[in-house]
């Protein structure tokens, strides 16, 4: 009967020491998890910030009729939509930076999510004038929204899209 008892303990004493290892694994895992998440928080507000600095930039260079901004730093296959409908490419880009000056321009209520880890999508609104190519000046005010994409390590503005605000 001893023999019994002391076998059940033993038993017993091994079950509660692999559980305790098991709650200590998963609290770990838990820990890690959450560092993870963390990190991964972490690194979206600093992309976030760097695709806030680099839509600022856009603006800056373009009010500056900084054509060559747009040849090297948006790519080929840009996507724009203006809030009229028209559909903007790269070229158009560098050509309005060209023949469109810009007088002054005001960016605000920035907002950046990430829908997968490697697309971010960046809000804003803009409240600017510029002279269209026939030499009217306009006042717009615009609501942003731009797509970026991780390409080969870096971000990439893909396409946006102009939304008139009233």
């Amino acid at each position: 009967m001893r023999r019994i008892v002391v076998i059940a303990l033993f038993l017993l004493m091994s079950a509660a020491i692999g559980l305790s290892q098991t709650a200590a694994s998963a609290g770990s895992s838990s820990a890690d998890s959450a560092q993870n998440t963390a990190a991964n928080s972490g690194d979206q507000n600093a992309i976030g910030q760097m695709l806030i600095q680099r839509e600022q930039e856009s603006w800056a260079r373009r009010k500056a009729g900084d054509a060559s901004y747009f040849q090297k730093n948006i790519p080929g296959d840009f996507k724009g939509t203006q809030a009229d409908g028209t559909k903007l490419s790269q070229g158009d880009l560098v050509s309005r930076a060209q023949s469109s000056p810009m007088s002054d321009y005001n960016l605000s209520n920035f907002n950046v999510a990430f829908p997968s880890a490697d697309t971010a999508v960046v809000t804003y609104n803009a409240d600017y004038r510029v002279k269209s190519e026939d030499g009217l000046l306009l006042h717009q005010k615009r609501q942003i929204t731009s797509r970026w994409v991780r390409r080969d390590g870096d971000w990439a503005n893909v396409d946006n899209v102009f939304k008139k605000i009233q």
